[in-house]
Protein backbone atom coordinates (compact mmCIF):
# COMPACT_ATOMS: atom_id res chain seq x y z
CA UNK A 1 0.00 0.00 0.00
CA UNK A 2 1.28 3.47 -0.90
CA UNK A 3 2.49 6.02 1.60
CA UNK A 4 -0.37 8.62 2.44
CA UNK A 5 1.38 11.98 1.72
CA UNK A 6 1.97 14.07 5.20
CA UNK A 7 0.13 17.22 5.56
CA UNK A 8 3.02 19.43 6.50
CA UNK A 9 1.56 22.89 7.36
CA UNK A 10 4.52 25.05 7.77
CA UNK A 11 5.91 23.87 4.11
CA UNK A 12 2.49 24.29 2.73
CA UNK A 13 0.59 26.94 3.81
CA UNK A 14 3.56 29.69 4.00
CA UNK A 15 3.81 28.83 0.02
CA UNK A 16 0.43 29.22 -1.29
CA UNK A 17 -0.46 32.25 1.57
CA UNK A 18 2.62 34.07 -0.30
CA UNK A 19 0.79 33.37 -4.09
CA UNK A 20 -2.32 34.54 -2.83
CA UNK A 21 -1.06 37.46 -1.47
CA UNK A 22 1.26 38.61 -4.75
CA UNK A 23 -1.45 37.81 -7.32
CA UNK A 24 -3.88 40.30 -5.17
CA UNK A 25 -6.39 37.17 -4.36
CA UNK A 26 -8.41 38.96 -1.68
CA UNK A 27 -7.88 42.67 -2.81
CA UNK A 28 -11.01 44.84 -3.23
CA UNK A 29 -10.57 46.58 -6.83
CA UNK A 30 -13.25 48.52 -8.34
CA UNK A 31 -15.29 46.38 -10.64
CA UNK A 32 -18.45 47.92 -11.50
CA UNK A 33 -19.19 44.61 -13.61
CA UNK A 34 -19.64 42.68 -10.56
CA UNK A 35 -22.27 43.44 -7.32
CA UNK A 36 -20.50 44.52 -4.32
CA UNK A 37 -20.60 42.75 -0.81
CA UNK A 38 -18.75 44.72 2.07
CA UNK A 39 -17.98 42.09 5.47
CA UNK A 40 -16.14 43.11 8.41
CA UNK A 41 -16.09 41.31 11.35
CA UNK A 42 -14.86 42.72 14.98
CA UNK A 43 -11.40 44.30 15.50
CA UNK A 44 -9.50 43.21 18.19
CA UNK A 45 -7.95 44.59 20.79
CA UNK A 46 -4.09 44.21 20.40
CA UNK A 47 -3.64 44.07 24.07
CA UNK A 48 -1.75 40.74 23.88
CA UNK A 49 -1.52 37.81 21.52
CA UNK A 50 -4.40 36.41 19.58
CA UNK A 51 -5.72 33.27 21.12
CA UNK A 52 -8.85 30.47 19.83
CA UNK A 53 -11.41 33.15 21.17
CA UNK A 54 -10.64 35.19 18.61
CA UNK A 55 -10.76 32.90 15.46
CA UNK A 56 -14.12 31.26 17.08
CA UNK A 57 -15.59 34.89 16.19
CA UNK A 58 -13.71 35.89 13.37
CA UNK A 59 -14.33 31.97 11.18
CA UNK A 60 -18.17 32.34 10.47
CA UNK A 61 -17.37 35.93 8.54
CA UNK A 62 -14.33 34.47 6.30
CA UNK A 63 -16.39 31.70 5.29
CA UNK A 64 -19.28 34.19 4.84
CA UNK A 65 -16.74 35.99 2.49
CA UNK A 66 -15.72 33.24 1.12
CA UNK A 67 -19.20 31.94 0.18
CA UNK A 68 -19.83 35.25 -1.57
CA UNK A 69 -16.49 35.86 -3.57
CA UNK A 70 -17.60 32.27 -4.54
CA UNK A 71 -20.61 33.38 -5.64
CA UNK A 72 -19.58 36.19 -8.28
CA UNK A 73 -19.49 39.33 -5.49
CA UNK A 74 -16.59 41.43 -5.40
CA UNK A 75 -15.92 41.43 -1.46
CA UNK A 76 -14.24 44.11 0.39
CA UNK A 77 -13.39 42.36 3.58
CA UNK A 78 -10.92 44.70 5.41
CA UNK A 79 -8.86 44.17 9.38
CA UNK A 80 -7.71 46.24 11.51
CA UNK A 81 -7.13 46.92 15.42
CA UNK A 82 -9.27 48.85 17.52
CA UNK A 83 -6.28 50.27 19.75
CA UNK A 84 -8.13 52.90 22.46
CA UNK A 85 -9.16 52.11 25.65
CA UNK A 86 -8.64 50.68 28.84
CA UNK A 87 -7.68 47.38 27.36
CA UNK A 88 -4.64 48.71 25.86
CA UNK A 89 -4.21 50.75 28.64
CA UNK A 90 -4.71 48.11 31.29
CA UNK A 91 -2.36 45.42 29.48
CA UNK A 92 0.49 48.11 28.77
CA UNK A 93 0.49 49.47 32.64
CA UNK A 94 0.47 45.42 33.83
CA UNK A 95 3.63 45.35 31.46
CA UNK A 96 5.60 48.10 32.43
CA UNK A 97 4.99 50.25 28.93
CA UNK A 98 4.23 52.94 27.20
CA UNK A 99 0.99 52.58 25.61
CA UNK A 100 1.97 52.90 22.52
CA UNK A 101 5.13 50.89 22.76
CA UNK A 102 3.08 48.14 23.64
CA UNK A 103 0.05 48.48 20.93
CA UNK A 104 1.98 48.26 17.93
CA UNK A 105 4.13 46.15 19.28
CA UNK A 106 1.24 43.75 19.53
CA UNK A 107 0.28 44.98 16.27
CA UNK A 108 2.45 43.62 14.26
CA UNK A 109 2.62 40.15 15.91
CA UNK A 110 -0.76 40.11 15.68
CA UNK A 111 -0.68 41.46 12.11
CA UNK A 112 1.21 38.11 11.89
CA UNK A 113 -0.79 35.88 13.60
CA UNK A 114 -3.90 36.66 11.60
CA UNK A 115 -2.14 35.88 8.09
CA UNK A 116 -0.90 33.06 9.19
CA UNK A 117 -4.32 31.84 9.34
CA UNK A 118 -4.98 32.21 5.75
CA UNK A 119 -7.88 34.73 6.27
CA UNK A 120 -9.31 36.43 3.00
CA UNK A 121 -8.86 39.96 4.40
CA UNK A 122 -7.36 43.06 2.13
CA UNK A 123 -4.49 44.37 4.17
CA UNK A 124 -4.26 47.25 2.56
CA UNK A 125 -7.08 48.18 3.60
CA UNK A 126 -6.31 47.94 7.55
CA UNK A 127 -7.38 50.66 10.19
CA UNK A 128 -5.81 51.71 13.01
CA UNK A 129 -7.97 53.33 15.69
CA UNK A 130 -4.64 54.80 17.54
CA UNK A 131 -3.33 56.27 13.69
CA UNK A 132 -4.16 59.92 13.63
CA UNK A 133 -5.11 59.00 9.53
CA UNK A 134 -8.06 56.94 10.88
CA UNK A 135 -8.89 58.99 13.76
CA UNK A 136 -8.73 61.93 12.11
CA UNK A 137 -11.65 60.86 10.31
CA UNK A 138 -13.70 60.47 13.37
CA UNK A 139 -13.21 63.53 14.20
CA UNK A 140 -14.60 64.97 11.12
CA UNK A 141 -17.53 63.13 11.22
CA UNK A 142 -18.25 64.24 14.68
CA UNK A 143 -18.18 67.59 13.84
CA UNK A 144 -20.27 67.37 11.21
CA UNK A 145 -22.68 65.64 13.82
CA UNK A 146 -22.02 68.66 15.57
CA UNK A 147 -22.73 71.15 13.56
CA UNK A 148 -26.33 69.85 12.36
CA UNK A 149 -27.16 69.39 15.99
CA UNK A 150 -27.04 65.80 16.02
CA UNK A 151 -24.48 65.72 18.65
CA UNK A 152 -25.49 67.03 22.30
CA UNK A 153 -23.94 67.36 25.86
CA UNK A 154 -25.79 67.49 28.51
CA UNK A 155 -25.54 65.26 32.88
CA UNK A 156 -25.85 62.16 32.99
CA UNK A 157 -24.82 59.54 35.57
CA UNK A 158 -21.95 57.01 34.68
CA UNK A 159 -20.05 54.18 36.18
CA UNK A 160 -16.48 55.71 37.77
CA UNK A 161 -13.66 53.77 39.76
CA UNK A 162 -12.49 56.88 42.17
CA UNK A 163 -9.00 55.04 42.60
CA UNK A 164 -8.22 54.90 38.47
CA UNK A 165 -10.07 57.78 38.15
CA UNK A 166 -11.85 57.51 34.73
CA UNK A 167 -15.31 56.43 33.82
CA UNK A 168 -15.67 52.75 32.82
CA UNK A 169 -18.25 50.55 30.44
CA UNK A 170 -20.44 48.05 31.47
CA UNK A 171 -18.44 44.84 30.70
CA UNK A 172 -15.23 46.46 33.07
CA UNK A 173 -17.50 46.75 36.27
CA UNK A 174 -17.75 43.21 37.34
CA UNK A 175 -19.71 41.14 39.99
CA UNK A 176 -22.31 41.62 42.15
CA UNK A 177 -20.36 44.28 44.43
CA UNK A 178 -19.68 46.36 41.32
CA UNK A 179 -15.87 46.58 41.50
CA UNK A 180 -13.53 47.62 38.97
CA UNK A 181 -11.87 45.14 36.72
CA UNK A 182 -8.46 47.11 36.91
CA UNK A 183 -8.09 47.20 40.58
CA UNK A 184 -10.98 45.88 42.38
CA UNK A 185 -12.34 49.24 44.04
CA UNK A 186 -16.09 49.55 44.49
CA UNK A 187 -17.38 51.78 41.58
CA UNK A 188 -19.95 54.27 42.40
CA UNK A 189 -22.10 56.49 39.91
CA UNK A 190 -21.55 59.96 39.51
CA UNK A 191 -22.97 62.62 37.74
CA UNK A 192 -20.43 64.22 34.46
CA UNK A 193 -21.37 66.10 31.55
CA UNK A 194 -21.16 63.58 28.53
CA UNK A 195 -21.56 63.57 25.03
CA UNK A 196 -24.69 62.20 23.36
CA UNK A 197 -26.14 61.81 19.34
CA UNK A 198 -29.60 62.37 18.85
CA UNK A 199 -30.83 58.88 17.71
CA UNK A 200 -34.25 60.33 17.74
CA UNK A 201 -33.72 62.34 14.81
CA UNK A 202 -33.39 59.22 12.50
CA UNK A 203 -35.71 56.70 14.53
CA UNK A 204 -37.89 55.86 11.87
CA UNK A 205 -35.06 54.58 9.68
CA UNK A 206 -33.47 53.07 12.09
CA UNK A 207 -36.48 51.06 12.76
CA UNK A 208 -37.30 50.11 9.44
CA UNK A 209 -35.74 46.52 8.98
CA UNK A 210 -37.88 45.77 5.65
CA UNK A 211 -34.51 45.63 3.52
CA UNK A 212 -32.09 43.79 6.50
CA UNK A 213 -32.30 40.00 7.00
CA UNK A 214 -31.69 40.18 10.82
CA UNK A 215 -32.91 37.95 13.47
CA UNK A 216 -35.91 38.58 15.21
CA UNK A 217 -33.78 38.55 18.90
CA UNK A 218 -31.45 41.09 17.11
CA UNK A 219 -34.11 43.17 15.84
CA UNK A 220 -35.86 43.65 19.10
CA UNK A 221 -32.19 44.00 20.43
CA UNK A 222 -31.71 47.14 18.11
CA UNK A 223 -35.68 48.66 18.72
CA UNK A 224 -34.98 48.74 22.29
CA UNK A 225 -31.78 50.25 21.92
CA UNK A 226 -32.90 52.96 19.80
CA UNK A 227 -35.74 53.27 22.21
CA UNK A 228 -38.61 55.36 20.46
CA UNK A 229 -41.55 56.35 21.70
CA UNK A 230 -44.43 58.65 21.36
CA UNK A 231 -45.36 59.35 25.22
CA UNK A 232 -48.56 60.05 26.56
CA UNK A 233 -51.11 61.82 28.12
CA UNK A 234 -53.00 60.73 30.87
CA UNK A 235 -56.30 62.41 33.01
CA UNK A 236 -57.07 60.90 36.23
CA UNK A 237 -59.96 61.11 37.90
CA UNK A 238 -59.81 61.77 41.52
CA UNK A 239 -62.23 62.45 44.26
CA UNK A 240 -62.69 66.44 44.75
CA UNK A 241 -60.74 67.38 48.15
CA UNK A 242 -59.98 70.59 49.50
CA UNK A 243 -56.49 71.68 48.80
CA UNK A 244 -54.15 74.16 50.54
CA UNK A 245 -53.26 77.55 48.72
CA UNK A 246 -49.49 76.10 48.97
CA UNK A 247 -50.78 72.50 47.36
CA UNK A 248 -52.88 73.96 44.58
Amino acid sequence: MPEQPVYKPAEIEPKWQTKWEQDGLYNADIDPSKPKYYALTMLPYPSGDLHIGHWYAMTPSDARARYKRMRGFNVMFPMGFDAFGLPAENAAIKNNIHPKEWTYANIVRMRAQLRSMGSMYDWRREAVSSDPKYYRWSQWFFNKLLENELAYRKMSPVDWCPHCNTTLAREQVWGDDRHCERCGTPVIKKDLVQWFFRTTSYADQLLDFSDIDWPERVIALQTNWIGRSEGAEVHFTVDSVELTEEEA
